[in-house]
C-alpha cells in the first residue's frame, strides 16, 4: 500500500498566522467597502439578468474634500450609503421585470 501525502514542504499544516487586531476606524472602513462591493455585485447581476440602464449625469464624480479622519469617514459611509440605495433600487427593477411584486 502506497502513501501519496502532498502538501508545503516546510511542515506547515496551512493555518494562516493571526492578523493583528484592526482598530475601530479600519473595521469601520471596511465594513462600509464590503456594503459598496456587495452593491457592485448586485448591479452587475441585474444589468446581467435583465440589461443595464443608464447611469444619471454627474454619477460617479469623486468627492473633493479637505481631509482628516472624521470627515473621510463619513464621506466613505456616505458613498456606502448610496451604494446601498442603489443596490436596493436594482433589486426593485429586477421584481418588477420578474413580475414578483416583492
Amino acid at each position: 500500500m502506497s502513501t501519496d501525502v502532498r502538501g508545503p514542504s516546510d511542515g506547515s499544516i496551512g493555518i494562516a498566522p493571526a492578523s493583528p487586531p484592526k482598530s475601530p476606524l479600519e473595521r469601520i472602513s471596511s465594513s462600509l467597502e464590503d456594503a459598496r462591493s456587495l452593491s457592485a455585485r448586485v448591479s452587475c447581476l441585474v444589468d446581467t439578468l435583465i440589461g443595464s440602464r443608464p447611469e444619471a449625469e454627474g454619477k460617479g464624480l469623486d468627492k473633493m474634500t479637505g481631509g482628516g479622519l472624521i470627515p473621510s469617514l463619513a464621506d466613505n459611509a456616505d458613498d456606502a450609503a448610496a451604494s446601498i440605495r442603489k443596490a436596493h433600487d436594482e433589486l426593485q427593477r429586477l421584481s418588477r421585470v420578474l413580475g414578483l411584486g416583492v
